[in-house]
């Protein structure tokens, strides 16, 4: 509730830290998002997991998600392209 009383209108959370267990991963981001569904206040839900296998789920716990590395050189924009090739089937609007 803390971040709708500041006014956040977009969170980004990140998983450097999170299990590599997807199951895992799921249930943090749900945590997360149902928290930020209680208060109220819609809030861009960013997941920021760096796999592709976030896609699947993705749209059931957050508003966006990573599926690629830091976009930070020509090689990794290809891969990430490439990625989203295959999981173009999950984005919608």
């Amino acid at each position: 509730s803390q971040f709708a009383a500041w006014g956040v209108d977009y969170l980004k959370e990140d998983s450097c830290w999170a299990s590599g267990r997807h199951e895992d991963a799921f249930d943090e981001y749900a945590t997360m998002r149902d928290a930020l569904n209680a208060t109220g206040r819609r809030v861009l839900f960013s997941l920021c997991g760096w796999n592709a296998w976030y896609a699947p789920r993705g749209a059931s716990l957050g508003n966006s998600w990573r599926i690629a590395p830091d976009c930070d050189e020509w090689a990794n924009i290809y891969v990430a392209v490439r990625t989203n090739e295959r999981l173009a089937r999950h984005a919608g609007p």
